[in-house]
C-alpha cells in the first residue's frame, strides 16, 4: 500500500530534508502503519498507509494520539530525572492489537509511530508479550534509527535509542564472569499478603535474573505495591553510574518508581485503548542510560526492571520478556483483570 504523506500548515522548506527522512523510513518499514513528527506536542509532519474509507477519521485519532504521547512522555521525562540517568528518549507501548513508539529527537521534538497489525498468533495468549516478536521489534528500531538520522541532520551525536547500535557489546563476557555477590534483597510488607509457594517462585526468579552486567534491579508487584526486590547497585562494577547520586538515593527512587509504574502503564494504556486494543503487556522507558521496564503479569501484577547501561538495553529488554514469560505459565495472575 502508497503511503499518504501530508504537514501541517506552519512547516516550511526548513524542514525538507526531515519530511524525506520520515518518508523514505516509512516507506522502508511495512509494520509502520503511522508515523509522525511533533514540537511540544503539536503534529508537524507525517506519513501513513491507513485504508479508505476510514482512513481519514483514524488519521485525525492516531494525530491526537501521537500528541497526547508526548506529553505524557515530556511529563515522565520530568519524573525520571531524579535517577540521574539522563533524559527519556524512547518510549514503547505494546499492547494486544499493536505497539506505539515515542522517540526523541532534538529537545521538545518527538517522533511516534504505530505499528497497528501485528500479526500474533492468537492461538498463544503469550506472544503479546514477546520482545522479538518481528512486526514489534522492527517497526521499533526503524524509529530510532530514523530518530538518529534527524539527529545527524542537527549535528547531534546518536543517543542510541533502544540499545541497537551496541547490543551485548560488552555483556556477554561479563555475564559469564559474574560472581552474583553483592545482590540486595529486600521483602516488602506486601510479601505476608501471598501465597507462600508464590513469593517462593518470585524470590527464586528473580534472583537468577539479576545481574551486575546487565539486570540491575527487579521488583515483583501485586495491586502496585512492591513485594520483593532485588538489585546489584551496589556492586563495584556500577561504580561510575553513581558519581551524581548515591545507592540508597537510587535504590529509593526505584522501590517508589515501582509503585507508581504501574499507574503510568494504566494511563498509558487508557489513552491509548481504542487504538491499541486490550491491555498494557509491556511499557520501556528508555533513557539516555539504561531503561526501565513494566511488564504484566495479570490479576494485579507485574514486573518492573531496571538497568544502567544503554548497551544492553534490548538484551535486558528480551531478559524481562522470559523473565515475565516465565511467570505466566505457572499461574501468578491471568491475562485478565
Amino acid at each position: 500500500m502508497a503511503v499518504h504523506e501530508n504537514h501541517a500548515d506552519h512547516v516550511g522548506a526548513e524542514f525538507d530534508r526531515e519530511r524525506a527522512e520520515v518518508t523514505a523510513a516509512a516507506e522502508a518499514e511495512p509494520a509502520l502503519s503511522f508515523l509522525a513528527h511533533y514540537r511540544r506536542g503539536v503534529y508537524d509532519f507525517g506519513v501513513d498507509r491507513l485504508a479508505e474509507p476510514e482512513a481519514s477519521a483514524l488519521r485525525d485519532r492516531l494525530r491526537l494520539l501521537g500528541r497526547q504521547f508526548c506529553h505524557l512522555t515530556m511529563r515522565l521525562d520530568r519524573i525520571l530525572a531524579e535517577a540521574r540517568t539522563g533524559g527519556l528518549i524512547r518510549v514503547v507501548l505494546h499492547g494486544g492489537n499493536a505497539a506505539a513508539f515515542c522517540d526523541a529527537v532534538v529537545p521538545d521534538a518527538h517522533l511516534f509511530g504505530l505499528a497497528l497489525t501485528l500479526g500474533a498468533d492468537e492461538a498463544d495468549e503469550l506472544q503479546p508479550i514477546l520482545t522479538e516478536q518481528h512486526a514489534v521489534r522492527s517497526a521499533d528500531q526503524a524509529v530510532a534509527m530514523l530518530a538518529t538520522r534527524l539527529r545527524a541532520l542537527a549535528q547531534l551525536p546518536t543517543a542510541n535509542p533502544g540499545g541497537w547500535e551496541t547490543t551485548g557489546r560488552a555483556g556477554r563476557q561479563a555475564a559469564a564472569e559474574d560472581s552474583g555477590e553483592t545482590v540486595t534483597e529486600i521483602r516488602h510488607r506486601t510479601a505476608d499478603k501471598l501465597p507462600d509457594g508464590e513469593l517462593a517462585f518470585a524470590r527464586d526468579s528473580l534472583r537468577e535474573y539479576i545481574r551486575a552486567p546487565d539486570l540491575h534491579f527487579v521488583a515483583f508487584c501485586a495491586n502496585c505495591e512492591p513485594v520483593l526486590t532485588f538489585d546489584r547497585l551496589a556492586d563495584p562494577v556500577l561504580g561510575p553510574y553513581f558519581q551524581q547520586i548515591t545507592i540508597p538515593a537510587r535504590r529509593a527512587f526505584y522501590h517508589r518508581l515501582s509503585r507508581e509504574v504501574g499507574d503510568v502503564a494504566a494511563r498509558f494504556n487508557r489513552t491509548a485503548a481504542d487504538v491499541v486494543g486490550g491491555l498494557l503487556d509491556r511499557l520501556v522507558l528508555d533513557v539516555e542510560q539504561g531503561a526501565v521496564y513494566y511488564y504484566r503479569l495479570g490479576a494485579g501484577r507485574f514486573l518492573m526492571g531496571v538497568t544502567l547501561n544503554q548497551d544492553e538495553v534490548s538484551t535486558v529488554d528480551d531478559r524481562m520478556a522470559e523473565l515475565a514469560r516465565r511467570f505466566r505459565p505457572v499461574g501468578v495472575g491471568s491475562r485478565e483483570k
